[in-house]
């Protein structure tokens, strides 16, 4: 789920929004998560009538097809999963060059080359760290999730500091509901 959450769904929410509208844009990312749960309960069937080895999903895919199909969609699993965490690697680069000001190429990738050696040093570091760290970045993914719907509601006067209901956002959440959109 941490994956479903991750940068991909978090820089192009609002082009989601703006392109398909709130209702359609909750239609997609439902079933986005659905496919996600079908995939993880599968899984956990997978697992449940295998014995998991050390080698992880790996393989689980192997038992279950085989040596040589296994290792065949094993080798898309690790294409698919390294060029993943080059996509994420860099929109959370653009995200905090944008964040500092820098318009740079040059500071993305430096960044992007600071967070990647960071992150070997977590994978060098064993299994136990990671394990700590995913739930770490689970709460942080679940707090900005709710931050992301509260913040599509409400509005924040600098003046107050009071969020309240904007009558703007209310106009164009019920526009966006209707069938002329």
């Amino acid at each position: 789920m941490i994956n479903i959450f991750g940068v991909v769904l978090f820089l192009r929410t609002g082009w989601l929004v703006g392109n398909t509208g709130v209702l359609m844009g909750m239609v997609l990312v439902s079933f986005v998560i659905l496919v996600a749960l079908l995939t993880v309960v599968s899984g956990i069937g997978v697992s449940e009538r295998c014995s998991l080895g050390s080698g992880g999903v790996y393989s689980m895919i192997s038992s279950v097809l085989g040596g040589k199909l296994g290792g065949t969609f094993g080798l898309l699993y690790v294409f698919g999963q390294c060029v993943a965490g080059a996509m994420y690697i860099t929109g959370f680069a653009e995200s905090i060059s944008d964040l500092l000001g820098l318009r740079n190429i040059w500071a993305v990738r430096s960044i992007s080359l600071a967070v990647l050696l960071g992150l070997l040093g977590i994978n060098l570091a064993g299994v136990k760290w990671i394990v700590r760290l995913q739930l770490l970045l689970l709460f942080l993914l679940a707090v900005s999730t709710l931050d992301f719907v509260v913040g599509s509601f409400t509005h924040l006067d600098p003046g107050k500091l009071l969020p309240i209901f904007c009558l703007a956002s209310t106009l164009i959440f019920t526009f966006t509901f209707s069938k002329s959109y």
